[in-house]
């Protein structure tokens, strides 16, 4: 994303924006369109979106509408009313009403009943690719082809990688979470580099930022977060427009509040329960050297250190508890580990890394009709990559970002506001999913659960290949061979 320079001669920045983005659709369509079918086997999650349209595998009518299926993704819903799961509060839902009309008009016109879920995954590779052709086409009629350049390069080599596009046959809210955080970043640097927000720009802003943050309860952070960084670009002179601020603020606050209920409703409360199992007994207890001295320091009972290890999927948990303390402990009690038992602390957050270090969350199935299969090879990843990097390198290659954009935040003339908005979100946004998947889910599937932050983090170092890769190419002299990306 260069500077922001109109060209004399765009064509061979046009023509480079038209690769990109037709590799993205090629990327998209071939794992989307793919026979058989490639998803995300569900592991229950699913159920949570499935019952705001009552979609549900087409399978014998022995086995329950709502149960699980590791082993691979199923190819064909049916309706099915009466099964009585909750429709959870989420934006991924919206991707299920979008594309319900559709898939009742198809069930009607089957012999079977049923409908094919790539119908869902089609409908919502569609708004991806969509939404990354419109912030290029915005970018490059304001004259900033650079940043029209960049945009398509990250939609066709972060979005639509199929660490990404896996979760687009599916009903995970993985997907809305990254299409809406994208487009929240690309609406606030857009407006930026306008020097200027009107209020179609801020309703927009707003919009996909109160998606983003209901698109996960763990997201609920995100709004709190996207502030916290215009604070800090604030305190080094860079102030965003006025309405941006008033609208990222107030997307924020309502956005948050709504997840807040949402996250204490009846229909989250065992999700609320097995996270605190997990976080207290599984993590905090079960990686303790000294399981008793660490649960006096959590303030729970001296019998709570008998279960240290166990997890809400532990036989008997679930029906009977062991621990009834943690169920209301505050989290604020794990952050007192960091005086009162650091090793513990430091062992809790080392274990995160170390199961974190995977972009396509692991085990479950990935191909319709294979047991626990990966996904093809007709599917280049960088996830491999990530996977086979050690522990210690992929900490250094997901926390440096976070380092490097607050270093890159003092060199003031090097960077426009823009640039530095998105080096610092992708940057520190690992650092904080860190913590929430540490402190909040307490171990439990932390590959999945820190997908955005493994996608931010391919993000800023593609983004920040391109910001400081153009800035040294300029200073060799060769501003004339690139001046239509400039």
């Amino acid at each position: 994303m260069a500077a922001a320079t109109p060209a004399a001669h765009p064509r061979g920045g046009a023509w480079l924006l038209a690769a990109l983005l037709a590799l993205a659709a090629l990327r998209i369509g071939a794992l989307v369109l793919h026979d058989p079918l490639i998803g995300v086997a569900n592991n229950y999650d699913m159920i949570r979106v499935q019952a705001c349209i009552d979609a549900y595998p087409d399978r014998p009518a022995d086995i329950p509408p709502g149960s699980n299926s590791y082993n691979a993704p199923l190819p064909h819903y049916r309706f099915i009313h009466g099964v009585g799961a909750p429709c959870f509060l989420t934006s991924e839902a919206l991707f299920a009403f979008g594309a319900w009309p559709v898939l009742a008009l198809w069930a009607n016109g089957s012999d079977a009943g049923h409908f094919p879920l790539r119908i869902v995954g089609a409908l919502k590779a569609g708004v991806l690719w969509s939404l990354g052709a419109l912030f290029c086409w915005l970018w490059w009629r304001d004259g900033r082809r650079g940043w029209a350049v960049g945009n398509a390069a990250v939609v066709a080599l972060v979005l639509a990688d199929p660490a990404v596009t896996v979760y687009a046959n599916t009903f995970y809210a993985e997907f809305a979470a990254v299409t809406f955080w994208y487009a929240t970043l690309a609406a606030v640097a857009l407006a930026w580099t306008r020097g200027r927000a009107g209020v179609l720009g801020c309703v927009v802003v707003a919009a996909v930022l109160a998606l983003a943050i209901l698109s996960k309860i763990q997201h609920v952070v995100l709004g709190a977060f996207l502030l916290g960084v215009l604070v800090l670009l604030h305190a080094a002179g860079q102030r965003a427009p006025r309405r941006l601020l008033g609208a990222v603020a107030v997307s924020a606050a309502l956005a948050t509040c709504v997840q807040g209920w949402h996250m204490q409703s009846p229909q989250t409360r065992t999700i609320r329960e097995a996270n605190q199992t997990n976080t207290f007994l599984y993590a905090a207890l079960g990686l303790s050297a000294h399981p008793e001295r660490t649960a006096q320091a959590l303030g729970l009972p001296p019998s709570c250190a008998a279960h240290a290890g166990k997890s809400w999927f532990s036989p008997g948990v679930a029906d009977a508890h062991p621990c009834p303390a943690v169920l209301t402990a505050s989290r604020l009690r794990i952050v007192a580990l960091l005086w009162r038992d650091p090793q513990t602390l430091a062992r809790m957050a080392w274990t995160t890394l170390e199961r974190m270090r995977a972009w396509v969350a692991p085990v479950l199935g990935k191909v319709e009709g294979r047991v626990l299969a990966p996904l093809p090879a007709s599917q280049p990843t960088l996830d491999p990559l990530i996977v086979a990097m050690p522990t210690p390198l992929f900490a250094l290659w997901l926390l440096a970002p976070g380092v490097l954009a607050l270093v890159a935040l003092r060199r003031r003339a090097a960077l426009q506001p823009a640039q530095r908005l998105l080096l610092l979100a992708l940057g520190l946004f690992p650092w904080l999913s860190l913590g929430v998947v540490t402190f909040g889910d307490g171990l439990a599937d932390p590959a999945k659960q820190s997908h955005l932050a493994l996608t931010a983090a391919v993000a800023f170092w593609l983004v920040g290949a391109m910001v400081f890769g153009i800035k040294i190419v300029l200073k060799q002299n060769f501003a004339k061979n690139i001046s239509t990306l400039a």
